[in-house]
């Protein structure tokens, strides 16, 4: 699984900088926002808030994953999505979990109820076309929902969750986290 993994990551960054390098930037932070204000943009765009949350609360279950690079990588996934969490994820994550802390389980059902919230505010309120416009017109929707793609991805090859939670993108990550 880890080289499913090396191989989405590696194509998502080689495809950013195709796309990017040929794709005209002038205005795309007034079309960022204008296109945030679409539900089911705002939601994909929170969803990739969320991810960092859910994989930073699962990975720190790994008694094997506690040095400080890890710690900066999952920190750096706030802001840079999946391009700085494959640090993390490439290595081999299925062994032995910890038993979540108080904390860790609050924080995860926290993103749990969260990301069931955007969820209902996206899909119901939200317009596909809209949101299809901006993927093809704005540069960050189009690479952030590849970002979402690749991390959605990832959640299915992790040793947890198991079951149906594995297939539901967020919810399963956080009910294995916490």
């Amino acid at each position: 699984m880890t080289r499913l993994r090396w191989i989405s990551g590696g194509l998502l960054y080689l495809y950013t900088v195709l796309y990017l390098s040929r794709f005209d930037l002038t205005g795309d932070l007034g079309r960022l926002i204008e296109a945030l204000s679409e539900p089911s943009v705002l939601m994909v765009f929170s969803f990739l808030g969320l991810y960092p949350l859910a994989y930073t609360l699962y990975v720190l279950r790994s008694p094997s994953i506690r040095h400080l690079r890890v710690k900066l990588a999952l920190v750096l996934s706030f802001f840079l999505g999946a391009f700085a969490l494959e640090w993390v994820m490439l290595k081999p994550l299925d062994e032995t979990l910890s038993k979540p802390s108080f904390h860790r389980r609050i924080a995860a059902w926290t993103g749990l109820v969260l990301t069931l919230i955007l969820f209902v505010y996206g899909v119901f309120f939200g317009q596909f076309e809209a949101y299809l416009e901006a993927f093809q017109t704005v540069a960050f929707v189009h690479i952030m929902t590849l970002d979402f793609v690749v991390l959605t991805l990832w959640t299915w090859t992790l040793k947890e969750p198991k079951g149906l939670m594995k297939w539901i993108p967020l919810v399963g990550l956080f009910k294995a986290s916490g």
